[in-house]
Order: C-alpha cells, then structure tokens, then sequence
C-alpha cells in the first residue's frame, strides 16, 4: 500500500489499527474511489479486519505561505469532504 500510495506523491502511515494516507488532490481522479482502493486493499492481506465507515474520513486540507517582513507563516485550513473523525 506505501509503494501505491507513494507512485501518487503522497504519503502513507500507519499506527496500530489507525490509518492516515495524504494525496496531492491533483495526483487522484477520485478520493471516494481511493478510499474504497485503500479499504479493499486492507481486506485482501487482513480477512478479519473490520473497517468502519463511521471512523473512516476524507479531508481536504490546504497549505498555504505567507511572507510577512522577516517571518513565514504556514497557515493550514482542513475542510472535510466526508465524516470527520469523533
């Protein structure tokens, strides 16, 4: 799943049972479609493995600089396109 994720520019972690996978939006034709890839994927090499939906989210998140005199801000606004985590 890392070296997939990876061919996309994006990155990949995993902490125990929790799951974080960040993609440059214009490196994928659909999230919905690689959110449904990452959870087949998941099935495949784990049976057994449960994945809930409720716990499962898409998000967009945007980064942007800005230059004030000598300093740089990096200012960050996530949106949620699904269900964001409880």
């Amino acid at each position: 799943m890392n070296e997939h994720v990876d061919a996309l520019g994006g990155i990949y972690h995993r902490y125990s049972d929790d799951i974080i996978v960040v993609l440059p939006a214009e490196n994928v034709d659909s999230f919905e479609d690689m959110k449904i890839f990452l959870q087949d994927r998941i099935r495949k090499y784990g049976a057994k493995i449960q994945i809930q939906d409720k716990k499962c989210a898409l998000g967009s998140l945007t980064i942007s600089v800005q230059l004030l005199t000598t300093a740089i801000y990096l200012v960050m606004r996530p949106k949620w396109i699904g269900v964001p985590w409880v």
